[in-house]
């Protein structure tokens, strides 16, 4: 499983700033107020909060000391998880410092707004704010302060995924680091270049860096650090599939992060060890730990981690098959990540919701979800991202060289340039001058000659294109010939009319494929007297759905008629069962949902055949349903009868029998049997569906007018909600008047 952002964060600049700040000999010198102030914060915040404001009371100028006192409030608010405090007293601070043009105060200021900012995932106004830090402390020639900002800048773009523009940040610090000889900012730019390099794959480059930072570690004895790394090579074993390996680095970091009550960090290794359990298939496991740092990231504000722990909780419920809970949790994943713009998230959740949504059936949003995962997939660029990593690395190698002889070269050349340049702009010019001729002469003559070859290439291609559309529109009608001969046969396998017509006196069936072969079918059959209809909706639309269509009419055909079974639910399990020998060995849930109607006949070779109608005029209609459901109308009164939510197919209850239902019908009654491309069509003013209600309504309103009357306002009033707007399935509808 590919690192998340709580897994390897670019905590550095961020968690261990403070302490960086202390053991840089050179900045104590500079910002020693600054320094002293969060020590004595720590020990009675609110009451040292209090006495700075009373100073800043009685002493109003703006001045570096008010500067820096109202920065020391900004940090407060801004560690206390208080952003719009922070910023406000940040502003006021920059404005003093601006004032009193105190550059090191306002590069410090615009880092502490970058912090706030970065804590609340506003990533472009932290790169701003960490931008002019960096200005500033190039001004003032501060190359601490220049390596912290480089690192702050890449922490911000490790959490927007944008791990080229990270890496080419912190390799840059990395530079500043190495002239200052600064051992704390060393390691932490290690370990991040190391986290950085196992998300882009490149596993060698990601151990050597963190092996380099945790000999640091080591050596300083410096436990958070020492945990962090630890926490980056369990990471590291996770994406290569070393789960045993991985878990022994990671529970050390737990231990140690856990006694040093780092919550930050806590985080992260508790999703790795999570990931590990899921990939173990302890799932129990596997969420305990997830849970714990979903608690630990809500309390902390950090929307990219409780997004992604969303998105592992749900795939740890989706690999359980509870897929009401997996897709709960991913829902809440997106709507984070929709927020916050994060590709990666999209494509990663976005696959998930639609194996979920197939897994129950819902084609519909399976596609949709799809559709939104390919959109999101292809704007990542990670060969071009490759690109920029190497060439970044390349940049860092090449400026470290270049940059001890330039300094060597430019002081001995900086005279005898002057002189050279004077001398060179007279020759460059009259040069110039003759040059500009000659090319625009051979530009005329180029231009001339390509148009020549434009315009054959032109001719050539208009020829092809021509040839190309000919082939192609050849080729489409084949397909449509072979598709509207499919149709053929498969209109020849549906009920007949005169079949049909042999048994019910009055009845119409409206039939409306989305394309022109449909997944939708009716199919009828007379045995032991008892009339059989099926209307069923087969898996898919079009050729694949026809293709279905025509396979579950065999195995209904075989049941009834070669092995006769009577039963209507006896005949589904037949089905279901045939179809999962057949077409469901590679974990596949296709089938159909669908009703099958049984009524009692009476069969007359002179007066035709009939419905068998007891004295009072009542019919004892057996049937059975998977998911879709018949109804009966009786004088104005809608009655949706039972019906199994299970598919003729596999499913996760696929050994549970169908059931067998009975019920009276009477003369005058109206019974519909039909499939969900109605209520699923979009349409309408608001272009919104139909809805299954509407339908039942609608049945309600035309069920006392003639059979074909009703199929004529049925489909009117398909046709007018639908509108100029495309048609989403196969529309089947059929009415039996009970005669």
């Amino acid at each position: 499983m590919k690192l998340k952002k709580a897994e390897l964060p670019l905590s550095g600049a961020r968690h261990n700033r403070q302490s960086a700040n202390q053991t840089a000999p050179f900045l104590a010198a500079i910002c020693a107020i600054c320094l002293l102030l969060p020590n004595i914060l720590n020990a009675q915040p609110q009451k040292s909060i209090d006495s700075i404001k009373a100073i800043l009371a009685r002493n109003p100028k703006a001045d570096s000391n008010k500067a820096n006192r109202l920065l020391v409030i900004c940090n407060y608010f801004q560690e206390s998880g208080k952003p719009d405090s922070s910023n406000y007293y940040g502003k006021l601070a920059l404005a003093a410092a601006t004032d009193a043009k105190y550059t090191h105060g306002i590069a410090k200021i615009y880092t502490s707004l970058g912090h706030t900012a970065s804590d609340i995932s506003e990533f472009d106004t932290a790169i701003a704010a960490y931008s002019r830090a960096l200005n500033y402390f190039r001004m003032e020639g501060n190359m601490f302060g220049v390596a912290s900002s480089n690192l702050n800048i890449g922490s911000v773009y490790e959490q927007e995924r944008d791990f080229p523009q990270a890496i080419g940040y912190l390799l840059n610090s990395l530079s500043s680091a190495g002239q200052l000889h600064d051992s704390l900012l060393t390691s932490i730019l290690l370990y991040n270049l190391g986290g950085l390099y196992i998300m882009t794959k490149d596993y060698d480059k990601g151990k050597a860096y963190l092996q380099q930072a945790l000999k640091i570690n080591v050596k300083m004895k410096r436990q958070s650090g020492i945990a962090n790394t630890l926490a980056g090579l369990g990471a590291l074993y996770i994406n290569k599939g070393e789960y045993d390996s991985a878990l022994v680095y990671l529970m050390k970091a737990y231990m140690n992060d856990s006694i040093r009550n780092d919550i930050y960090n806590l985080n992260s290794v508790a999703n790795d060890i999570g990931i590990i359990y899921a990939n173990k298939k302890d799932y129990s496991k596997a969420l305990y730990y997830y849970h714990k740092a979903l608690d630990i990231a809500n309390a902390t504000g950090d929307r990219i981690s409780i997004a992604d722990l969303n998105g592992n909780v749900g795939m740890c419920y989706f690999r359980m098959e509870n897929y009401p809970k997996a897709e709960k949790y991913v829902q809440q994943a997106l709507i984070i990540i929709h927020e916050i713009k994060n590709l990666e998230g999209e494509k990663s959740w976005n696959k998930l919701l639609s194996e979920i949504y197939v897994k129950t059936g819902k084609w519909k949003e399976a596609y949709e979800a799809y559709k939104n995962y390919s959109v999101a997939k292809d704007s990542m660029q990670s060969t071009e991202n490759t690109k920029k990593m190497v060439s970044a690395e390349m940049k860092f190698e090449y400026d470290k060289k270049r940059a001890i002889e330039d300094a060597n070269e430019q002081k001995k050349n900086a005279i005898a340039e002057a002189e050279k340049r004077k001398q060179k702009i007279i020759t460059w010019s009259v040069a110039g001058g003759l040059l500009l001729l000659l090319i625009f002469s051979a530009f005329i003559l180029r231009s001339l000659r390509i148009t020549k070859q434009q315009k054959k290439i032109i001719e050539l291609k208009n020829a092809e294109t021509e040839f190309q559309k000919t082939k192609l529109e050849e080729k489409q009608k084949e397909i449509l010939d072979s598709i509207t001969y499919a149709q053929r046969i498969q209109h020849a396998l549906l009920a007949s009319d005169r079949l049909l017509g042999s048994y019910l006196k009055e009845y119409f069936i409206l039939y409306k494929p989305k394309d022109i072969v449909s997944g939708d079918f009716y199919w009828a059959a007379c045995r032991n007297n008892r009339f059989y209809l099926a209307v069923c909706d087969s898996t898919g639309h079009g050729v694949p759905g026809a293709f279905m269509s025509l396979l579950n009419i065999s195995f209904l055909y075989e049941a009834i008629t070669e092995k006769n079974i009577t039963e209507p639910n006896e005949v589904f399990n037949h089905a279901r069962k045939r179809l999962i020998e057949n077409i469901s060995q590679d974990g596949s849930q296709d089938g159909m949902d669908g009703i099958l109607l049984s009524l009692p006949v009476q069969l007359s070779a002179g007066k035709g055949n009939k419905i068998q109608a007891d004295d009072a005029g009542k019919v004892l209609l057996s049937y059975s349903a998977a998911y879709n459901a018949p109804v009966v109308v009786r004088n104005g009164t809608v009655t949706e009868l039972n019906t199994d939510k299970m598919p003729v197919g596999a499913s996760p209850r696929e050994n549970d029998p169908f059931g067998l239902h009975t019920v009276e019908v009477q003369k005058g009654d109206m019974l519909y049997a039909f499939s969900d491309g109605f209520s699923d069509q979009f349409g309408g003013m608001q272009g919104k569906k139909f809805k299954y209600k509407q339908v039942l309504q609608k049945l309600t309103e035309l069920s006392g007018l003639p059979v074909e009357k009703q199929k004529l306002e049925l489909e009117k009033s398909f046709e007018d909600w639908k509108g100029n707007m495309e048609q989403v399935d196969d529309l089947l509808v059929v009415g039996i008047r009970i005669t």
